[in-house]
């Protein structure tokens, strides 16, 4: 029976210190000014978008997304492709809307050409 009330007593402490915790944090999220938040949450923002950008014109970070145009045998990033057209359950990726439509015209021509 001790072994129990001792549980009781541990578990009894962690959801007290666990209660107090969450009025320390609401004491605070209730004291900060809505300016300096909006400040932070501004500058976070900013600074994942600086780092997304960076990394999407990164050739290093971008390789998986790299195709060639099954027409003209130009390497192209998927994100930047113009184009895009699905034959027998593969997605094809253009450089530029003349390429899908000559792709189109004779798939069976260039998706045995090039890989994606």
């Amino acid at each position: 029976m001790g072994d129990l009330n001792a549980l009781e007593r541990q578990f009894q402490e962690r959801l007290d210190a666990a209660a107090a915790r969450r009025r320390a944090y609401q004491e605070g999220v209730d004291a900060m000014d809505d300016k300096a938040v909006a400040s932070w949450v501004d500058a976070k923002l900013l600074g994942f978008t600086d780092a997304y950008l960076r990394v999407q014109v990164s050739e290093q970070y971008q390789q998986t997304n790299m195709v060639v145009d099954p027409v003209c045998g130009m390497r192209i990033n998927r994100a930047d492709a113009e184009a895009a057209a699905e034959y027998e359950g593969r997605r094809y990726y253009f450089c530029v809307e003349q390429c899908r439509q000559k792709f189109l015209s004779d798939p069976d021509r260039y998706a045995t050409r090039r890989n994606r």
